[in-house]
């Protein structure tokens, strides 16, 4: 992840992820925007995004309600579009 520059989340845009940290608070992960569950691919880098552990956690397997490639911005509960 870091080979591209600084881990930002793509859903909430918190910047200095790390993926070998076990705080949670900076906790990077890669999401997989249509979940692999719901026939998402597992490995195509146009299906995967960096996020932070809480993002990831609350998005869990729901898919994306708008345009999968846009941001969603500001956490709020209406930021989460997600439908199961």
């Amino acid at each position: 992840l870091q080979m591209f520059g600084p881990i930002v989340c793509h859903y909430c845009h918190k910047r200095g992820l790390d993926p070998n940290t076990k705080n949670k608070d900076n906790l990077a992960t890669i999401d997989h925007v249509i979940p692999v569950s719901k026939g998402g691919a597992l490995w195509d880098i146009s299906n995967m995004v960096p996020a932070c552990f809480f993002c990831n956690a609350h998005k869990a397997d729901k898919m994306p309600e708008k345009e999968t490639k846009a941001f969603i911005g500001e956490i709020s509960q209406e930021a989460f579009a997600f439908t199961s």
